[in-house]
């Protein structure tokens, strides 16, 4: 194995010239790198200088501006009060408050720029009892009664504004000492510069001719060294960092045991025949290529890792350091140096890296918001979503001490946390860098070693914002819920009530028509008989709107554009809201076609712009508006009866008097009502609601008090033909020719009635009381009906099934129903089916009459 070689010594004289002339240069360096640093720091002092003095100069400005301000919302406050005062608009009122509020709010922020300064304090506290005295009688000038002069208010002014010429000539004053400041300060910036840098530069220019004479003695050192190589035998062959040396052409001229072990051959002999310049030598990665360039260009290479292959072809990191030896004319001769193995480092170092590089990719990318924090409190790292959350930015946040938030939950929290022990806080944070306030729930968590030391905390947060705006919605719908299933139940209810009281109804209507029918028009007790029927009326009336709110009242819908059913109806709108209210009509263009009772409408119209009259006091306008509007499950979410699709919109608004919240809340409840008692029923409203909903649509309200009202009603869009509707009218009561009918009723006193009224028509008539004694009548009779008349609603079986099984034995039968109200069993939601004959009770004895002769003239099927 080669042997390593060491240098001679030069002569003493050699040496010692060359390292005085190092020290020489080396201490013109040091001077001029002294001359540069005290240069630095004086003028880093001098720009503190400046700094402070421009400070203080800015400082005088923002009092000056806060002084201009002052004047300019002084005289902006006098200007609004004054047209308060002429016009009394309540504008001016808001504005002269806002105005009001910035002067002091001005005030103020003098009082904090001035602190420094005690003869402006002096003249502030002067100043603002004077400011609020005018501010009180600015706001008293609107009374007449009041008991300040403008005289008093010119005063008072005048030793405002006077105090304000003071202060503003103070903050002059210290403007131009401050100036003045800033230029001195200037001038000796230039002098320090001027004479550090002559003072540096010939020092340096000094230190360059020395290292330059140096560098002249060191080559001759150099070349006597090279011939005084010293061998260290025991060093060489027992140190654990490999030796080598190796020809620029990469033959391995020496190296020592450690380095043999290390790329795993048995003996130098087998190492030396590897050629370093092969490509199973060094890694692509890392070519040797690079290794010799930079030490052919600097003559020596230090720390450089590269990656070595060993001879069973495994890889190896090395740390190498070496240095070109040249000939004394310069050419490359060999390359010495050493490897140090660093493969074990490498490998640790590469799963260190790796665990780091899943951690941060959970820390950034993570859906929570992580930060750390030290010991005391401070924020030492954190991720984006935490960033977010707060909604600052990284470098306000980092180094950010939670100890001294104004938060107390949250500074309990971190000191539990730091004692070791985890805690929640939830609740709306307010951020002291952003200014804004966002709902979250963080986990404080100490971070112990092993040894059990606490080094610090660990939170984890959650932006709860929209789980808290969830929560808002679902308490909204749950009782937007109970608001509907309230007015369900009282529908529910309303209905059954109005179905029973129409049975009466039919019979105090029914008999008062058949009495009045044999008096004579001089009887002294017609009169009576014809209040009875016209309460009856009002009765039924009453009942009908009780019914349109529970959605079971009898419809016959046509296909109609809104547009021509309205313009019908305006003139009779008119007459009915009185002439000092405006009817404003906007019908939409190209409006779609809805199917509807034509009578619900003129119902709906009738009562909202009635209630728009009574809203409107003196004079107002009253607006009806028509256009086409798609919902989509976006306005769905927010409104729990709306469903997604094509709707008719009608909207009616009035600039009455409104409503409140708790009003708009009961506003379709029936028998609620506003106005004063024997006003209104309560029913208006309600029975709006009933026919929107029997329609499949939907009605929404806003209101403001003293602003006024605006009902908008969605009717679903007809996509089928339209209709074609046949109107049938009478001039008299039709008789009967002797046909039988068989009449079923339950109710007693309804079917006695009726049989009379029948027979008065000259009908034969078979009455039963219940469903089960009409069928026993025809089957053991063998005698069947021209006409069927039935309720729908009966005890054991409906008035349909009874029809089907009458009309299954008899095909020629007809049927007529008769209801107070439609349920599910003649008609689907209150709509009857297409052919049906249907009667609404109570009826007359010439409505009963017309409907007998349309179901009897009608072709048999």
């Amino acid at each position: 194995m080669g042997q390593p070689l060491c240098r001679k010594r030069a002569g003493n004289g050699r040496h010692f010239m060359q390292s005085r002339t190092g020290t020489m240069a080396n201490l013109g360096f040091a001077l001029a790198i002294l001359i540069l640093l005290a240069m630095a720091f004086f003028v880093s002092l001098n720009f503190r200088h400046l700094s402070i003095h421009n400070d203080w100069a800015m400082h005088t400005l923002l009092v000056e501006h806060s002084l201009d301000s002052l004047t300019m919302h002084l005289a902006r406050a006098e200007i609004n009060q004054l047209k308060q005062t002429t016009v009394k608009n309540k504008t001016y009122e808001a504005a002269f408050r806002l105005q009001k509020n910035a002067i002091l709010q001005l005030v103020q922020n003098l009082r904090h720029l001035t602190v420094d300064n005690p003869a402006q304090q002096h003249r502030l506290d002067k100043l603002k009892p004077l400011i609020q005295m005018r501010l009180v009688t600015l706001q008293e000038a609107k009374n007449e009664n009041s008991h300040f002069s403008d005289k008093q208010g010119k005063e008072m002014m005048g030793q405002i504004q006077n105090l304000i010429d003071e202060m503003h000539e103070e903050e002059s004053r210290l403007l131009k000492l401050r100036d003045r400041a800033i230029v001195d300060s200037m001038q000796r910036l230039k002098i320090k510069l001027m004479l550090g840098g002559g003072f540096s530069l010939f020092f340096i220019l000094l230190s360059i001719f020395l290292l330059h004479r140096q560098n002249n003695v060191r080559r001759q050192s150099e070349r006597e060294l090279k011939e005084s190589e010293e061998r260290f035998r025991s060093l060489y062959e027992n140190v654990s960092i490999g030796l080598y040396r190796t020809t620029p052409d990469g033959r391995i001229l020496m190296a020592n045991p450690a380095l043999v072990r290390m790329l795993g051959y048995s003996s130098f002999e087998e190492l030396a025949r590897r050629n370093l310049e092969s490509e199973s030598s060094y890694e692509p990665g890392t070519p040797r290529s690079r290794f010799k360039e930079i030490l052919e260009q600097d003559g020596v290479v230090t720390g450089i890792e590269s990656t070595w292959k060993t001879k069973n072809g495994t890889l190896l990191w090395v740390r190498e350091s070496a240095r070109l030896v040249r000939s004394e004319a310069g050419e490359p001769l060999f390359y010495e140096g050493s490897a140090e193995d660093l493969t074990e480092r490498k490998l640790a170092e590469k799963k260190l890296g790796e665990s780091e590089e899943k951690y941060r990719l959970i820390f950034n990318n993570a859906p929570l918001g992580i930060f750390h924090y030290d010991k005391e409190g401070v924020i030492t790292s954190c991720n984006k979503e935490f960033i977010r959350i707060i909604g600052s930015s990284r470098e306000q946040l980092i180094g950010l001490n939670m100890l001294n938030l104004p938060d107390g939950e949250i500074k309990e929290a971190v000191k539990k946390s730091l004692s070791g022990e985890p805690v929640y806080y939830e609740g709306e944070y307010h951020s002291v860098t952003a200014g804004n306030i966002t709902p979250a729930r963080v986990l404080f968590a100490p971070v112990i070693t092993k040894t059990g030391k606490i080094t610090g905390g660990v939170g984890i947060g959650e932006d709860i914002t929209e789980r808290k705006k969830a929560e808002k919605e679902r308490e909204k719908l749950r009782e937007q819920l109970l608001q509907s299933q309230k007015i369900e139940s009282v529908g529910r209810l309303a209905g059954g009530v109005a179905h029973d009281y129409n049975n009466m109804l039919a019979v105090i209507l029914g008999r008062a028509e058949m009495l009045l029918a044999k008096m004579e028009p001089d009887n002294p007790h017609r009169s009576s008989v014809e209040a009875i029927m016209r309460a009856g009326k009002r009765s039924a009336d009453l009942t009908r709107q009780l019914l349109a709110f529970a959605r079971k009242q009898t419809i016959q819908p046509k296909v109609l554009n809104l547009n021509h059913t309205i313009e019908d109806m305006l003139k009779m709108l008119r007459r009915l809201i009185g002439e000092n209210i405006d009817l404003i009509w906007k019908p939409g263009e190209t409006l779609w076609l809805v199917k509807m009772d034509p009578v619900q409408i003129d119902q709906i119209l009738a009562n909202l712009c009635v209630n728009a009259r009574d809203a409107i006091k003196t004079t107002g306008n009253l607006t009806i508006e028509t256009e086409n509007r798609t919902i989509d499950k976006t306005y769905c979410d927010l409104h729990t009866e709306a469903v997604p699709g094509d709707f008719v919109v009608l909207a009616v608004s009035d600039d009455g008097s409104g409503m409140g919240e708790e009003t708009c809340a009961h506003v379709f409840e029936p028998f609620f009502t506003t106005k004063a008692v024997g006003k209104g029923t309560g029913l208006g409203l309600a029975t709006t609601y009933g026919i929107v909903k029997q329609n499949k649509g939907f009605i929404n309200v806003y209101s403001e008090v003293d602003k006024g009202t605006t009902f908008r009603i969605y009717l679903p869009k007809h996509t089928g033909p339209p209709s074609r509707e046949i109107e049938n009218t009478a001039a008299e009561i039709p008789q009967g020719k002797g046909q039988k009918v068989l009449l079923v009723e339950d109710e007693g006193t309804l079917l006695e009635m009726a049989k009379v009224m029948l027979q008065e028509l000259g009908y034969q008539v078979q009455a039963a009381a219940i469903p089960a004694e009409a069928l026993s009548y025809c089957l053991n009779n063998d005698c069947w009906p021209d006409l069927l008349i039935t309720d729908v609603v009966m005890p054991g079986m409906s008035g349909k099934q009874l029809a089907d099984e009458i009309t299954k034995q008899c095909r020629g039968v007809k049927v007529l129903f008769m209801s107070g109200y439609t349920a599910n069993a003649i008609a689907h939601q209150g709509i009857l089916d297409k052919g049906t004959a249907f009667i609404q009770k109570p009826f007359t004895l010439g409505e009963i009459g017309q409907k007998l002769k349309e179901v009897l003239d009608k072709p048999r099927q």
